[in-house]
């Protein structure tokens, strides 16, 4: 498709892109990790986590 002559364009921020994606509630204690201090949990997708990669394609592909 040419740019263009397209009548509408789209622009998304990836900067920081996995980090812009929530996890869903129930699945929050499953990023847990724990220190000598205190016991972590992330509520966004982090690089490194199991499957981020594909399920941030996959996002992707349903979005465009």
């Amino acid at each position: 498709m040419d740019v263009a002559r397209a009548k509408f364009r789209s622009k998304i921020d990836l900067t920081d892109a996995y980090e812009q994606i929530r996890i869903v509630a129930e699945d929050v204690w499953k990023t847990a990790f724990a220190t000598p201090y205190r016991t972590f949990v992330s509520e966004v997708m982090q690089q490194g986590n199991t499957n981020t990669p594909s399920t941030f394609q996959r996002l992707m592909t349903a979005m465009f």
